[in-house]
């Protein structure tokens, strides 16, 4: 008979349900060796792992843990969009790369209870899995044979490792015909189904790198930027019902369509990529 020790869930909130499968959690060289010398079974989930255990009649594990053990296991990315939804604010580096010289410790060390927990995260160097060393490790885990996890397998513990979106401005940059100087434009969020977002349109300045890749390819057009007011989270499905609206030029300007002569001209705008949250818009393409 088996029976379940534990679970590792990573859990990000960018998912609707913050199932995350974009991480693979395996063991170590050294845990593998552990895990088979104990007899564990490691089963893949969709966002983690569950180790199960063969138990006596007790409902004890066959093979009795040690005080000292622990078992440490490899966060390895398996979607090459995961550090671009993904928050790191820990390390104040917007760019990070978990490559390059530190990685995300998550473990069990200060939990003293069976139950559900979301496991500490620290930050640590990655020499100290040096001899593990994969462009595509983001962290471990190490989990302590401590009182949370049970003596007696009539229950399990949950651990989580948690993720957050990351959040950015988007930024809208529109291309146009330069006849559309006649015309005033919006960007407006009408989904009230979630959070609504709010479009300013801003002055590009002189220097701005993305105004000068568009002079170059549409040397005639008409630029303008619209801005989020407040950063927006990254989140699995794109947002709906964005939409840009035209009016005659001298019409009142703020942001309130009621008016007659508001005109909606593309129903809904595609969402800024995750990488950096910043769109180019072809308006020369739609008809005018």
């Amino acid at each position: 008979m088996f029976k379940k020790i534990f679970d590792l869930k990573v859990i990000h909130t960018y998912y609707q349900n913050q199932e995350c499968p974009d991480l693979d959690i395996y063991p170590t060289e050294e845990c593998q060796k552990i895990l088979a010398g104990h007899r564990l079974i490691v089963k893949k989930n969709i966002n983690g792992i569950s180790v199960i255990a063969p138990v006596s009649s007790t409902g004890e594990p066959l093979i009795q843990f040690s005080e000292d053990l622990q078992f440490t296991f490899l966060l390895k990315i398996i979607n090459k969009n995961f550090l671009d939804f993904t928050d790191f604010p820990d390390l104040n580096e917007p760019q990070w790369n978990p490559l390059l010289n530190l990685i995300y410790r998550f473990s069990n060390e200060n939990i003293g209870d069976v139950g559900s927990w979301d496991l500490e995260k620290t930050i640590v160097k990655y020499l100290e899995l040096k001899k593990y060393k994969d462009d595509n490790i983001v962290g471990f885990v190490v989990i302590y044979n401590n009182s949370s996890l049970p003596s007696v397998l009539n229950q399990s513990s949950e651990f989580k490792i948690n993720f957050t979106a990351k959040e950015q401005y988007w930024l809208y940059y529109l291309v146009a015909d330069s006849d559309t100087q006649n015309y005033t434009f919006l960007i407006q969020h009408n989904d009230n189904q979630g959070e609504r977002i709010i479009f300013k349109r801003i002055d590009i300045a002189p220097n701005d790198k993305v105004l000068a890749v568009i002079k170059q390819e549409f040397p005639q057009s008409k630029q303008y930027l619209f801005k989020s007011k407040n950063e927006v989270s990254c989140q699995q499905y794109a947002r709906g019902k964005i939409q840009l609206k035209k009016r005659k030029e001298g019409e009142d300007d703020d942001d309130d369509d009621d008016d007659d002569d508001v005109e909606v001209w593309i129903d809904n705008l595609p969402n800024p990529p995750e990488g950096n949250g910043i769109k180019v818009l072809n308006l020369q393409q739609w008809r005018w």
